[in-house]
């Protein structure tokens, strides 16, 4: 976490072949923003996006 951008390894499983990708998410409010764009520069993402996570309780 740097500032209010997350940055993170995202470690996932297609067809038997395990990859990884990297992701951001900008905190807005009480809600993550996905960003898009080159990740060698974190400050020339794009966070104008449709796409929030927002924090549910568990059941």
């Amino acid at each position: 976490m740097s500032g209010n951008i997350l940055v993170a390894d995202y470690t996932f499983m297609s067809e038997g072949i395990q990859s990884i990708r990297q992701v951001a998410f900008k905190m807005e409010g009480n809600s993550f923003v996905e960003g898009y764009g080159d990740f060698k520069n974190i400050d020339s993402l794009d966070f104008n996006t449709s796409v929030k996570l927002a924090e549910v309780l568990c059941q």
